[in-house]
């Protein structure tokens, strides 16, 4: 028997023996049963959560045009697929997500099943059709990325990445403030308004014709202003 077709079938004998054939069949199970495979955004709609995606394998499929070699197979340009659901972590009460953009790489992971019925009562249903490890029914999951745009992984901190890069735990950096935060008093700022509510409150006692109007502390003082240079616009 000659060798095995990496991409698709074994090469079948001119004399093959039924255990070649049945080889042969396996094989073409093999690599029509879809599991998983790395894909890319196209457009991606965050009111339905559904991504138009890439698959990162070209198709490889039979030709039959040649009657001398029946095993001859042509590579076609990878398939697309619309409408797939996009996987996040969290539950019914919390999730977190991040806006998604043409480019974006992750991984398509296909279900058993078709996932329809499923996917529009969130209960066990029976499939809709009869197709099985389908790339139509697959949902992506974000964040597989090749080797050229992966980011090195911090080995000693919990990392979060956006546009900025915000660490947490030990290792967590005080964040940037932005335009219109409030500033909050802290506790040489707290101790300085007592301060001077009691140097007010002794004033009046002393002095009982001066009207002096009770002196309630601010909860905060004022917002951050334009002025300064090292906080973050909206």
């Amino acid at each position: 028997m000659s060798g095995a077709n990496a991409t698709r079938v074994f090469a079948t004998p001119e004399n093959p023996e039924p255990s070649e054939l049945l080889l042969n069949i396996a094989r073409m199970v093999e690599v029509t049963i879809r599991v998983a495979a790395p894909a890319k955004i196209l457009t991606y709609n965050s009111g339905t959560n559904r991504a138009k995606v890439e698959v990162g394998f070209r198709q490889v499929v039979l030709t039959n045009a040649n009657a001398a070699n029946p095993d001859e197979s042509e590579t076609k340009p990878p398939r697309i697929i619309p409408d797939v659901p996009v996987r996040w972590e969290g539950g019914n009460k919390s999730r977190s997500t991040h806006p998604l953009k043409p480019g974006d790489f992750g991984e398509l992971v296909c279900h058993d099943r078709d996932l329809t019925a499923w996917l529009l009562s969130g209960v066990s249903s029976d499939p809709t059709s009869a197709v099985a490890h389908a790339l139509a029914h697959g949902v992506f999951h974000p964040g597989l990325r090749p080797i050229t745009t992966e980011a090195p992984v911090d080995p000693a901190a919990s990392v979060l990445e956006f546009d900025l890069l915000q660490k947490l735990g030990a290792a967590a950096v005080l964040g940037v403030a932005r335009l219109s935060d409030p500033v909050a008093a802290n506790v040489a700022m707290n101790l300085f308004m007592a301060q001077v509510v009691t140097a007010l409150t002794t004033i009046a006692a002393a002095v009982p014709v001066v009207i002096v109007v009770p002196v309630i502390p601010p909860g905060d003082f004022g917002l951050i202003s334009a002025a300064s240079t090292k906080v973050v616009a909206e």
